[in-house]
C-alpha cells in the first residue's frame, strides 16, 4: 500500500482532536495555537541539522515534530516529520531539504485552520 502525500492529508484534523479532548473546542484551538507557537524553533533546529548532515539531530527534533503534530491533528505537518525521520534513518537526510523547506508553508496552512 503506497504512503499517502502529505497534500492528500487535511491540514488539521479538528473533530478527531475535539473528540479526543472532550468535545471542548476552545481547548483545541487553545492547542493549536500552542503547537504554532512552538514551530519555528523546531523548524529551524530540523533545518540547521539538514543542512549540517545531522541525522541525528535531524531524526531527534523530527521526531518531536512527529508528536507533537500528531497529538494537535496537525496530519499532513505529521507526515512530513514522519518523512524527515525516514530519510534521516536511511541515511538520505540530503535528500530532506525539499521537505524542511515545506515546513514553514504547513505551519501557515495550519495557523489559519485553527483561527
Amino acid at each position: 500500500m503506497p504512503d499517502t502525500s502529505p497534500a492528500d492529508l487535511p491540514t488539521w484534523n479538528r473533530p478527531a482532536l475535539v473528540d479526543r479532548i472532550g468535545g471542548d473546542e476552545d481547548l483545541a484551538r487553545e492547542l493549536g495555537a500552542l503547537f504554532v507557537e512552538g514551530l519555528p524553533e523546531l523548524i529551524e533546529a530540523v533545518r540547521l541539522a539538514v543542512e549540517q548532515g545531522d541525522s541525528v539531530a535531524a531524526d531527534r527534533v523530527a521526531h518531536t515534530l512527529n508528536g507533537a503534530a500528531a497529538n494537535v491533528g496537525a496530519e499532513a505537518f505529521k507526515a512530513e516529520a514522519m518523512t524527515i525521520r525516514r530519510l534521516a534513518e536511511a541515511g538520505r537526510l540530503h535528500e530532506a531539504s525539499g521537505v524542511v523547506d515545506r515546513l514553514p508553508d504547513l505551519a501557515e496552512r495550519f495557523r489559519d485552520a485553527t483561527r
